[in-house]
Protein backbone atom coordinates (compact mmCIF):
# COMPACT_ATOMS: atom_id res chain seq x y z
CA UNK A 1 0.00 0.00 0.00
CA UNK A 2 1.45 3.22 -1.22
CA UNK A 3 0.84 6.43 1.48
CA UNK A 4 1.35 9.83 0.29
CA UNK A 5 2.83 13.04 1.38
CA UNK A 6 0.56 14.63 3.68
CA UNK A 7 -2.79 15.90 2.34
CA UNK A 8 -2.28 19.98 2.94
CA UNK A 9 0.92 19.62 0.47
CA UNK A 10 -1.00 17.72 -2.60
CA UNK A 11 -2.99 19.90 -4.63
CA UNK A 12 -6.31 19.58 -5.90
CA UNK A 13 -8.29 20.67 -9.17
CA UNK A 14 -12.03 20.39 -9.16
CA UNK A 15 -13.52 20.20 -12.55
CA UNK A 16 -17.26 19.89 -12.96
CA UNK A 17 -20.50 22.11 -14.29
CA UNK A 18 -22.96 23.11 -11.76
CA UNK A 19 -21.26 26.09 -9.61
CA UNK A 20 -23.26 24.82 -6.40
CA UNK A 21 -22.06 21.33 -6.51
CA UNK A 22 -18.44 22.87 -7.51
CA UNK A 23 -18.41 24.84 -4.26
CA UNK A 24 -19.98 21.72 -2.17
CA UNK A 25 -16.54 20.12 -3.17
CA UNK A 26 -13.87 22.95 -3.13
CA UNK A 27 -15.10 24.17 0.31
CA UNK A 28 -15.06 21.48 2.89
CA UNK A 29 -11.18 21.18 1.34
CA UNK A 30 -10.20 24.39 1.76
CA UNK A 31 -11.85 24.30 5.22
CA UNK A 32 -9.35 20.87 5.50
CA UNK A 33 -6.27 22.98 5.04
CA UNK A 34 -5.59 21.27 0.98
CA UNK A 35 -4.83 23.57 -1.16
CA UNK A 36 -7.74 23.15 -4.14
CA UNK A 37 -9.23 25.42 -6.75
CA UNK A 38 -12.71 24.10 -8.96
CA UNK A 39 -13.60 24.88 -12.99
CA UNK A 40 -16.99 24.89 -13.57
CA UNK A 41 -15.08 25.50 -17.42
CA UNK A 42 -14.16 22.20 -18.87
CA UNK A 43 -13.78 22.73 -21.89
CA UNK A 44 -11.26 25.44 -21.36
CA UNK A 45 -9.56 23.77 -18.01
CA UNK A 46 -6.52 22.88 -20.30
CA UNK A 47 -5.51 26.51 -21.12
CA UNK A 48 -6.68 27.61 -18.03
CA UNK A 49 -4.87 25.59 -15.76
CA UNK A 50 -1.29 23.53 -15.80
CA UNK A 51 -1.19 19.92 -14.56
CA UNK A 52 1.51 20.50 -13.57
CA UNK A 53 0.26 22.71 -10.36
CA UNK A 54 -1.79 19.83 -9.27
CA UNK A 55 -1.76 16.42 -7.76
CA UNK A 56 -4.72 15.11 -8.52
CA UNK A 57 -7.62 16.17 -10.58
CA UNK A 58 -11.21 15.22 -9.89
CA UNK A 59 -13.80 14.69 -13.15
CA UNK A 60 -17.29 15.66 -12.48
CA UNK A 61 -19.71 13.34 -14.19
CA UNK A 62 -20.78 15.70 -16.63
CA UNK A 63 -17.38 15.23 -18.31
CA UNK A 64 -17.88 12.44 -20.49
CA UNK A 65 -16.56 11.24 -24.00
CA UNK A 66 -14.55 12.98 -26.18
CA UNK A 67 -14.16 15.76 -23.48
CA UNK A 68 -12.83 13.31 -20.78
CA UNK A 69 -10.99 11.78 -23.83
CA UNK A 70 -9.11 15.37 -24.61
CA UNK A 71 -9.05 16.38 -20.81
CA UNK A 72 -6.96 13.50 -19.93
CA UNK A 73 -4.48 13.72 -22.97
CA UNK A 74 -4.19 17.15 -22.47
CA UNK A 75 -3.75 17.26 -19.06
CA UNK A 76 -1.04 14.16 -18.83
CA UNK A 77 1.27 16.03 -21.67
CA UNK A 78 1.34 18.60 -19.20
CA UNK A 79 2.02 16.19 -16.26
CA UNK A 80 2.67 12.65 -16.75
CA UNK A 81 2.25 11.87 -12.85
CA UNK A 82 -0.58 13.60 -12.55
CA UNK A 83 -3.47 11.66 -10.78
CA UNK A 84 -6.90 11.13 -11.52
CA UNK A 85 -10.44 9.85 -9.74
CA UNK A 86 -14.47 10.15 -10.81
CA UNK A 87 -16.33 11.50 -8.21
CA UNK A 88 -20.11 11.61 -7.28
CA UNK A 89 -21.21 14.71 -5.17
CA UNK A 90 -22.43 13.01 -2.13
CA UNK A 91 -19.16 11.18 -1.76
CA UNK A 92 -16.75 13.22 -3.17
CA UNK A 93 -15.15 14.80 -0.36
CA UNK A 94 -14.44 11.64 0.76
CA UNK A 95 -13.14 9.97 -2.32
CA UNK A 96 -11.12 13.02 -2.49
CA UNK A 97 -9.29 12.75 0.93
CA UNK A 98 -9.19 8.60 0.47
CA UNK A 99 -6.98 9.23 -2.87
CA UNK A 100 -4.78 12.04 -1.13
CA UNK A 101 -4.07 9.41 1.69
CA UNK A 102 -3.20 6.60 -0.93
CA UNK A 103 -2.23 6.56 -4.40
CA UNK A 104 -6.11 5.55 -6.41
CA UNK A 105 -3.97 4.09 -8.97
CA UNK A 106 -2.72 1.14 -6.10
CA UNK A 107 -5.75 -1.46 -5.61
CA UNK A 108 -6.06 -1.75 -1.87
CA UNK A 109 -9.23 -3.85 -1.23
CA UNK A 110 -9.77 -4.94 -4.50
CA UNK A 111 -9.33 -4.76 -8.44
CA UNK A 112 -11.04 -5.79 -12.05
CA UNK A 113 -14.14 -4.37 -10.59
CA UNK A 114 -16.39 -4.08 -13.61
CA UNK A 115 -20.36 -4.15 -13.88
CA UNK A 116 -22.42 -6.16 -16.83
CA UNK A 117 -25.94 -6.22 -17.87
CA UNK A 118 -28.26 -9.34 -17.01
CA UNK A 119 -31.61 -8.28 -18.55
CA UNK A 120 -33.16 -5.60 -16.52
CA UNK A 121 -30.42 -5.90 -13.81
CA UNK A 122 -26.54 -5.38 -13.49
CA UNK A 123 -23.97 -7.53 -12.07
CA UNK A 124 -21.03 -5.94 -10.24
CA UNK A 125 -18.20 -8.19 -10.09
CA UNK A 126 -14.80 -8.02 -8.92
CA UNK A 127 -11.82 -9.41 -7.13
CA UNK A 128 -11.82 -8.97 -3.57
CA UNK A 129 -7.70 -8.78 -1.92
CA UNK A 130 -8.42 -8.62 1.67
CA UNK A 131 -11.77 -8.67 3.68
CA UNK A 132 -13.11 -5.69 3.93
CA UNK A 133 -16.78 -4.14 4.77
CA UNK A 134 -18.96 -3.35 1.43
CA UNK A 135 -21.69 -1.07 0.45
CA UNK A 136 -23.04 -0.76 -3.14
CA UNK A 137 -24.99 2.71 -3.84
CA UNK A 138 -27.41 4.22 -6.53
CA UNK A 139 -27.50 7.79 -7.62
CA UNK A 140 -30.61 9.06 -9.07
CA UNK A 141 -31.36 12.28 -10.83
CA UNK A 142 -32.82 14.80 -8.81
CA UNK A 143 -36.51 14.75 -10.33
CA UNK A 144 -37.11 11.59 -9.85
CA UNK A 145 -39.91 9.86 -8.11
CA UNK A 146 -37.75 7.68 -5.77
CA UNK A 147 -34.64 8.84 -3.14
CA UNK A 148 -31.65 10.53 -5.05
CA UNK A 149 -29.84 7.67 -2.97
CA UNK A 150 -30.31 4.41 -2.01
CA UNK A 151 -28.29 2.00 -0.04
CA UNK A 152 -28.88 -1.14 -2.29
CA UNK A 153 -26.40 -3.62 -0.27
CA UNK A 154 -24.34 -3.94 2.65
CA UNK A 155 -21.73 -6.55 2.93
CA UNK A 156 -18.83 -8.10 4.45
CA UNK A 157 -16.32 -8.88 1.23
CA UNK A 158 -14.08 -11.96 1.38
CA UNK A 159 -10.74 -12.36 -0.66
CA UNK A 160 -11.92 -14.03 -3.93
CA UNK A 161 -14.21 -13.71 -6.92
CA UNK A 162 -17.36 -11.26 -5.79
CA UNK A 163 -20.17 -11.41 -7.68
CA UNK A 164 -23.11 -9.04 -6.47
CA UNK A 165 -26.97 -8.68 -8.42
CA UNK A 166 -28.15 -5.56 -8.46
CA UNK A 167 -32.12 -5.78 -9.62
CA UNK A 168 -33.16 -3.53 -11.90
CA UNK A 169 -36.26 -2.15 -9.86
CA UNK A 170 -33.25 -0.38 -8.02
CA UNK A 171 -31.91 1.09 -11.17
CA UNK A 172 -34.70 3.21 -12.52
CA UNK A 173 -34.00 6.80 -13.04
CA UNK A 174 -30.15 6.35 -11.90
CA UNK A 175 -27.44 7.55 -13.37
CA UNK A 176 -24.31 6.40 -11.19
CA UNK A 177 -23.62 3.13 -9.06
CA UNK A 178 -21.00 3.48 -6.63
CA UNK A 179 -19.14 0.42 -4.78
CA UNK A 180 -17.34 1.37 -1.41
CA UNK A 181 -15.03 -0.83 0.21
CA UNK A 182 -13.53 -0.84 3.10
CA UNK A 183 -14.74 2.35 3.78
CA UNK A 184 -11.71 4.64 1.74
CA UNK A 185 -11.55 2.64 -1.97
CA UNK A 186 -14.38 3.59 -4.25
CA UNK A 187 -15.58 2.13 -7.79
CA UNK A 188 -18.16 3.98 -9.95
CA UNK A 189 -19.85 2.51 -12.74
CA UNK A 190 -22.22 4.92 -14.76
CA UNK A 191 -25.61 3.75 -15.35
CA UNK A 192 -26.99 6.37 -17.76
CA UNK A 193 -26.66 10.23 -19.11
CA UNK A 194 -28.46 12.54 -17.22
CA UNK A 195 -31.42 13.62 -18.93
CA UNK A 196 -30.05 17.77 -18.48
CA UNK A 197 -26.57 17.30 -17.62
CA UNK A 198 -27.10 21.10 -16.08
CA UNK A 199 -29.75 20.18 -13.55
CA UNK A 200 -28.51 16.51 -12.61
CA UNK A 201 -24.86 18.36 -11.94
CA UNK A 202 -26.85 20.14 -9.08
CA UNK A 203 -26.94 16.85 -7.17
CA UNK A 204 -24.17 14.20 -8.51
CA UNK A 205 -21.49 14.03 -10.62
CA UNK A 206 -19.53 10.71 -12.65
CA UNK A 207 -17.44 10.24 -15.02
CA UNK A 208 -16.37 7.09 -17.35
CA UNK A 209 -13.45 5.96 -16.06
CA UNK A 210 -13.30 3.60 -13.61
CA UNK A 211 -11.01 3.45 -10.31
CA UNK A 212 -9.56 0.35 -9.90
Amino acid sequence: MMYLSPRPSQRVLVLGRSPAVNQSVVGPLLAFGIPAQGSTDPEGAARQFDAADFDLIVFGRGIVGPLSERLTRDFTLQNRDIRWIAAVAPAAVRQILSALDHDPRLPRHAMNFRVTEDGLDLLVQATVLSPCAATIEIYRHPDADAPTSELVSRFEAEPGPFERRIAGRHLEQAHTLLMTLGGDEYFLHPISAPPTQAASEEQSWFSPRKIN
